[in-house]
């Protein structure tokens, strides 16, 4: 693609679907945490957006075979390109959405924004 000041139309791209993401992380993380000050529930948001962006970001190699995926060592199914692409977009994803969730608990320990009430549902009166 064109480079202009050696920046390229894919990495432009890349650059704003990952803010794009991060964004949407934070409205999400941001209604699932609440008030709840369990770290499981605010690590495993950005766990599941951290595996859900690294594994669409995994482009298999046309030397690969299908059914079943046979692409070679050293696991078979995961060979060496494989792997460094899921280190590269694994880190990339869980150090994006760490720093996007560290930024908005910050923002809630000095009340810049709120953090959503948690609801609780009363058990049904008899």
């Amino acid at each position: 693609g064109l480079l202009v000041n050696g920046v390229g139309a894919q990495w432009e791209f890349n650059t704003d679907a990952a803010a794009l993401s991060c964004a949407l992380f934070g409205i999400v993380y941001r209604y699932a945490t609440r008030e709840d000050p369990n770290p499981n529930l605010k690590q495993g948001v950005v766990g599941a957006f951290a595996i859900v962006r690294l594994l669409a970001k995994v482009q298999v190699p046309s030397y690969c075979k299908a059914f079943p995926l046979e692409c070679g060592p050293p696991f078979g199914y995961l060979d060496f390109n494989l792997l460094q692409q899921l280190v590269t977009y694994g880190l990339e994803s869980f150090v994006g959405f760490g720093a996007t969730a560290f930024a908005l608990e910050y923002a809630f320990d000095r009340k810049w924004i709120g953090r959503f009430p948690s609801t609780t549902q009363s058990p049904p009166s008899e």
